[in-house]
């Protein structure tokens, strides 16, 4: 037996260098070079057969992570065939992009008078110049094509459930002013603490009464009932818009009432609206037609596949492929070494430019970074093809939200991650910048 353990000890290091150098091949034989628009052409192509193609990005205030979504979709949408793209944004706001970029009435004069009327904090998530590059683009596109071809810009987050109500409730007043009073009454707890989730979720504990979950969940079933798919022209996106309008209603409402339990069901109640939204999207735009979604790493790569599995969260990426199946869904990663980046130390406050620290040596963005490559996107490509222990292999991998403290980030700023399980394809920035935003300050 003490024979056994000691040819262990003699084989250990044999076998941990053979494992990492086969780790290492197997990283350097899939890198390819991001070196400009030319060079993401083959990742496009794989992704050109998926249904929906899911964008991530490893914090919301990366130049680099912006720019290539762009990048992508554009290259995406040239293809044809891309109905929509879902943003982790408000309906409420998106609702007015989308009128600009597909010239409807109403619109504004320019990408950037509409991107500066985003006024939820943080403003410079959308309201920022490669948004705006972005959305002209998108609008000079959809100019030569028939309405029904152009692409739809939406909104798939819960955030906006204030001005979406507000919405609601001056389309019943102008339509049917008699049931005014009675939805203020139904939906009274929400009316009360506008724009004040945490005054809400006080208010909701303290009983039944004062939750506002009865009419939140009846004004969505009476919007739903005015939406049918044989609708056409002008009153199909109408009453589409107010159905979405009255889904953030409900599902907003859900989410800060489930926030205030323990555990993580106002995360997933948050993440199955997001998902219901696309799939809604999917379903309007019809199944010759696909989608993007761009959002962060945490909602766009498969939960299964990071330790969120073990804490029962469930994200867009993992419902996406439970729905459509493994093989109509693509989901691209983001991933950076070192830079700047825009965030907040605290929510709602102030905007600041802040370093992004070299990467802990365990992630996979320092793995990445060691190899000397630079900018590189990988496509993980078929499971069985890859060595073991790679498909086993735990890394961690960064995610910076809109708040964020450098300082602290190895605590709170990493999840773990299998790879070749959470996304389809990644790409690594070594060293990225912050975005450039609109608005002056927040």
């Amino acid at each position: 037996m003490k024979r056994f353990y000691l040819i262990l000890l003699v084989l250990a290091p044999v076998l941990s260098i053979s494992t990492f150098a086969d780790i290492e091949g197997a990283l350097r034989e899939r890198a390819q070079p991001l070196d400009g628009a030319e060079s993401l052409k083959p990742l496009v192509g794989e992704m050109a057969e998926a249904r929906l193609v899911l964008m991530g990005e490893a914090s919301h205030g990366t130049h680099e992570y912006y720019h290539w979504r762009a990048e992508m979709s554009r290259q995406l949408i040239q293809k044809g065939e891309v109905g929509f793209i879902a943003f982790e944004g408000d309906f409420d706001a998106f609702e007015k992009l989308d009128r600009y970029v597909r010239l409807r009435e109403g619109a504004g004069e320019s990408a950037r008078e509409v991107l500066l009327t985003f006024n939820r904090w943080p403003r410079w998530m959308w309201a920022n110049e490669d948004m705006e590059a972005f959305v002209e683009w998108v609008r000079d596109y959809n100019a030569e094509r028939p309405f029904e071809e152009r692409v739809a810009l939406v909104g798939k987050d819960v955030y906006g459930i204030w001005n979406s109500l507000d919405r609601l409730m001056k389309h019943i007043e102008n339509e049917k002013p008699e049931r005014h009073s009675y939805w203020e009454t139904q939906l009274g707890p929400l009316l009360q603490n506008v724009d004040d989730p945490h005054s809400y979720i006080r208010s909701a504990l303290t009983g039944r009464r004062d939750s506002a979950r009865s009419g939140a969940e009846a004004i969505y079933q009476k919007f739903k009932e005015g939406w049918s798919e044989s609708l056409q022209g002008k009153e199909r996106m109408d009453r589409f818009a107010l159905y979405q309008h009255a889904h953030v209603v409900k599902s907003g409402e859900a989410h800060y009432r489930a926030s205030a339990a323990p555990g993580n069901a106002g995360w997933n109640r948050r993440a199955q609206h997001m998902h219901e939204t696309v799939q809604a999207l999917l379903a309007k735009h019809g199944e010759d037609r696909r989608g993007i979604v761009w959002a962060h790493n945490t909602h766009i790569g498969d939960a299964r596949a990071t330790e969120m599995a073990r804490q029962e969260m469930v994200n867009i990426g993992q419902l996406s492929r439970e729905t459509l199946g493994t093989d109509k869904v693509f989901a691209v990663g983001f991933s950076t070494y070192k830079g700047t980046v825009l965030a907040g130390r605290q929510w709602q406050g102030e905007r600041e430019l802040m370093q992004v620290p070299e990467a802990e040596r365990t992630s996979m963005d320092a793995e990445l970074q060691r190899l000397g490559l630079g900018d590189v996107w990988l496509i993980w490509g078929a499971r069985e093809e890859l060595p073991r222990e790679l498909r086993a292999r735990w890394y961690t991998h960064r995610a910076i939200g809109v708040v964020y403290n450098p300082e602290t980030e190895r605590q709170g700023n990493y999840v773990r991650t299998i790879f070749p399980d959470r996304y389809n394809a990644l790409i690594f920035i070594e060293e990225s910048r912050a975005l450039t935003p609109l608005h002056s300050s927040e």
